[in-house]
């Protein structure tokens, strides 16, 4: 098991992860100070497009790999591109298959979708009006509605 995971996460360029995480670690660096802040969400936030990105270098794999199939690092460098070394190696030396590259997608995009899925339930779902706002805004638990006044924009407004 834990083999089959290190494969897709090393065929996932998981090495390249610095791309997309670092961005995240500064949207919480950010954002921490901020009313509503919490770091619950702020970890799976990070997690999450971590897995989205790994799932979507995976993505551009296999979609290489159906328009150039094993040549594709030729067609590459011909073109004056810098390419890796081999280009989906695992599906050319037949370690995985189409099927295969397709249900780890799906994995990665599943728990990236879901750690979205529990970010969206904790802070819309059971969401807590911040205390120095609240004379502006309404929330209605039973339909997931804010109201907000027009006072609540002049506020805003002019604290910019």
């Amino acid at each position: 098991m834990f083999k089959k995971i290190a494969f897709w996460l090393d065929n996932a360029r998981y090495n390249a992860l610095v791309q997309s995480v670092l961005p995240a670690f500064l949207a919480v660096w950010v954002a921490h100070s901020e009313p509503g802040f919490s770091l619950l969400c702020a970890i799976l936030a990070v997690i999450g497009i971590a897995f989205a990105h790994l799932g979507m270098n995976l993505l551009d794999d296999y979609f290489d790999y159906r328009k150039k199939g094993a040549q594709i690092r030729d067609h590459l460098a011909a073109a004056g591109f810098r390419a890796r070394i081999a280009k989906c190696p695992y599906l050319t030396s037949g370690a995985a298959t189409e099927k295969d590259l397709l249900l780890a997608i799906g994995v990665f995009g599943a728990l990236a979708l879901a750690c979205g899925a529990v970010i969206f339930e904790y802070k819309f779902m059971s969401y807590e009006i911040p205390e120095e706002i609240k004379e502006y805004v309404t929330l209605s638990p039973s339909q997931h509605v804010i109201d907000v006044s027009p006072q609540f924009f002049d506020l805003t407004f002019n604290n910019i």
